[in-house]
Formats: structure tokens, sequence, C-alpha cells
């Protein structure tokens, strides 16, 4: 029988624009969702988490319940100019938004205590962890590091590797977070038990076994919502697939702009057109 549990969720709110607010739930990239206001946003997200949640493994349940209370945290980053532009001069104040949390036993012990393998230090353990939004890149800081100068240094770090801090063209795209907002709320969720898990797996068994494939990626393309401004990179990524012979694509672009958006809007259309399915994996998870 399936249980009843209250799932901590903690959800990332950005305002991008006017009436439009993107909501991302925090260890659950698989998806993001835009709506015309904070409940709107709020009410997609809580959907798709409703019907995604009950379909973990119960480690994936264990690895994204690390976070139980996000906090909100704001800070700037001063970026000198380029050599030898024109239209920059001046050092140009940037503001970026960071999701942080702590990970670890909020009842470590405060004094060196002996383990099977040594010396265990109050601060091993302990570490708090922090998410910059419009970057994508996460950030651990033990407890007696500054965690803004730390998130400074890395933010530089990883606007100069995209390539972002060449001009003023490509840091718009990293500056359109016009509202942020961090929420802790539990979603009341149904997960069935290791009972009704192992009779699914009986079943799945008798079916027939996963191809290689099925077991090293997730069919997409099933998730009947449709993804609204993405023709263009839809229909690019059509002929880029299709063409004789096929194409490679690599798609880049800063964090928000609609990359996997796309992806899942041209597998949607696939799928609902009987066409060769897409598949999405990683390489820890082909080489696990």
């Amino acid at each position: 029988m399936a249980a009843q549990i209250a799932f901590p969720i903690v959800l990332v709110l950005r305002k991008m624009g006017p009436g439009a607010v993107l909501a991302e739930p925090l260890f659950f990239p698989e998806f993001a969702r835009l709506g015309p206001n904070r409940a709107g946003a709020r009410t997609a997200a809580h959907r798709n988490l409703t019907e995604l949640i009950p379909k973990l493994e119960p480690s994936e349940l264990i690895r994204r319940r690390r976070a139980v209370a996000g906090r909100e945290l704001t800070f700037t980053l001063e970026l000198p100019p380029p050599r030898a532009n024109e239209a920059w001069r001046d050092p140009l104040t940037l503001t970026f938004h960071a999701t942080t949390w702590d990970h670890g036993l909020a009842d470590a012990a405060t004094e060196s205590v002996a383990g099977p393998f040594g010396q265990v230090h109050p601060k091993e353990g302990r570490y708090v962890l922090a998410r910059v939004a419009e970057l994508g890149i996460e950030v651990i800081a033990e407890p007696g590091d500054n965690l803004v100068s730390l998130l400074r240094s890395e933010s530089l770090a990883a606007l100069r590797r995209m390539n972002l801090s060449t001009g003023l063209r490509p840091l718009a795209f990293v500056q359109t977070t016009l509202g942020f907002a961090v929420e802790n709320e539990p979603l009341t969720v149904r997960v069935p038990s290791l009972k009704d898990r192992a009779l699914r797996a009986a079943s799945d068994d008798q079916e027939g076994k996963k191809s290689l494939l099925q077991q090293v990626a997730t069919l997409l393309g099933k998730d009947r919502d449709k993804t609204y401004e993405a023709d263009d990179t839809v229909n690019e990524l059509a002929r880029a697939l299709t063409a004789n012979p096929p194409q490679s694509v690599l798609l880049v672009g800063p964090s928000g702009v609609g990359k996997t958006a796309a992806v899942l809007e041209l597998a949607r259309r696939w799928h609902a057109a009987s066409r060769a399915p897409i598949y999405q994996t990683s390489g820890a998870r082909i080489v696990a």
C-alpha cells in the first residue's frame, strides 16, 4: 500500500519579466515551470513534482531531500572591463542570487571524537552549500569560510569560463532576474511501498527485460506540456537531426535561456507523431 508522506521541497522563484515567474525546485533538474505569477508557477511545479516523486527510487528520494530549509542570498560582483572595449570602460556591478542550505548532521559533535578511521573534527560533515540561479553553479563552503567571498570568486570564474565577461551583450543574459524568493514547503505525495515496488519490478520482468538504452537513459516526450516561444530552435534541431547524413547538435547558452525546454519540446512533438524516440542520459549514468 502506498504511504502518504510530506516531502520537503525548496522552490526557487525568479521574476524574469512582467507576467513571467520561473519556478525551479532544488534537486529536481528535470524541469522548471514558467507562470504568470508566483502562485501560477508554484502550482505548475507542484503538479509535476506530485507526478515525479512517486516514480523515484528510494535512493533518489533520500538524495533529493538533502535540503529541508533553503535560504535566499543576494550578492554583487564588480567586473572590470575587458581590454580595448570602447563601450565598456568602467567596472560593472553585477547582481546574483543564490539559494543556500546546510548539509550535514544538525547534532554533529562540537568536540573531536574518535572514529573508526581516526579523529573526527567538529567541522567535518557540516557544510554550507549555495547554488547561483543565474549561472547554474554550486559552491560548497566550510562553516569558517566567507561564503560571499567564495561565491564572488566562483561566479567570476564561471563568467570567464563561459565567455560571458567578454562584452556587455553576453552579460545581459545573466542579469534578467527582477525578483527572487525561496519557499520551503513540504509537498504531500503518495509513495509506493517496498512491496508495491517489488510487484511492479516483477511485472516489468514478465513483460520483458529493458534494453541497454532503457537501462542507462530516460525516454523523453511523454510530458504533454507544450513549450512556447521555442519554435525556431526546435525546428533548427529537427532539421539538423533529420539531415542526410544526420548531424550532431550541441546547444550552448547561459542558464535559463531554454536549451532544455527546446529539447523537451522536440521530444514531445516526435513522441506525438510516433517518430524516433529521444532519450536523456549523462556520462555518469552510462559509466555506472
